[in-house]
């Protein structure tokens, strides 16, 4: 079967040249459209069909976007360009990963329901500001212990393999029902033990001393109550997961923004105070 068609815009009565289209190659470009493409995932039939829809989260170092098919994602580096021709699957010790390239930039995988721990954007607990914050480290340090038990077991996991975590954001860890989900690895052999650093996501340490600032000293010292509360509390978690984890400790750089939890447990304000101005000036 053959279907003649012709272009709709022609100049006086010139009537350009027919030009025969299979039915085959009408259905192609059906399937091409985003009504008729296929919503359940196949990747070994699929993974060079995908295509990036808007963009649902940001973070330090990648943007994540919906894709045309349901239940995957797409986490593309800043400034990198999508080619999905160059994607190849790939065996994610963490579960998440479907897919990526040689670089690293891209990579394809399942969508987790659930809220990042901090919000969507790399810059909103600066923006939201205190009250913000403290709602969400409230939700957070009142989680049961075996989410912290189950998220110290699986940072061993991950690391066991030859990969590590991305703790400075806290928009790479989901919160989906109880259960922390981590969505950002890198290629990197560590040694497979918690530290405290590994916990530094839950109190968003890198936005800490922003929301410091914003706060009275009364307010910095509930605050530090609390940091002190959690970690001793993961500390006893972690004993239990044969992790023994010691108290913070400061960085050998007076001026280094790990610091700032640090200072707020043993409620050394001064040094605290040094610390936000050098960095917030």
């Amino acid at each position: 079967m053959k279907i003649q068609t012709c272009s709709p815009i022609f100049t006086g009565n010139t009537i350009p040249k027919t030009k025969p289209i299979s039915r085959d190659y009408i259905l192609a470009k059906l399937l091409g459209l985003d009504t008729f493409v296929r919503t359940t995932f196949d990747i070994k039939r699929d993974l060079k069909n995908i295509r990036l829809k808007e963009k649902i989260n940001e973070g330090r170092s990648r943007e994540v976007f919906k894709t045309n098919f349901d239940g995957i994602v797409v986490g593309l580096a800043h400034g990198a360009k999508f080619r999905p021709k160059e994607l190849k699957e790939f065996n994610d010790p963490n579960g998440l990963i479907l897919a990526k390239d040689e670089n690293g930039s891209t990579y394809l995988m399942e969508y987790i329901k659930g809220e990042p721990l901090y919000g969507r954007d790399w810059k909103l607990p600066c923006i939201k500001g205190k009250t913000h914050y403290l709602e969400n480290l409230d939700m957070i340090l009142n989680l049961p212990d075996e989410t912290f038990a189950e998220y110290i077991r699986k940072v061993i996991k991950i690391r066991k393999t030859g990969y590590n975590i991305d703790t400075v954001n806290p928009n790479n860890f989901i919160l989906n029902d109880n259960h922390i989900e981590i969505v950002d690895l890198e290629k990197n052999s560590v040694s497979p033990v918690i530290k405290l650093g590994d916990f530094d996501p839950f109190i968003d340490n890198t936005h800490i001393l922003r929301v410091l600032k914003q706060m009275n000293q009364e307010e910095r010292e509930d605050l530090a109550n609390k940091i002190k509360i959690f970690y001793k509390r993961i500390r006893k978690i972690a004993a239990r997961e044969n992790q023994n984890i010691g108290k913070p400790t400061p960085c050998l750089n007076n001026f280094y923004k790990d610091n700032a939890k640090v200072y707020l447990y043993y409620k050394q304000w001064k040094k605290l105070n040094d610390l936000m101005e050098y960095w917030l000036k």
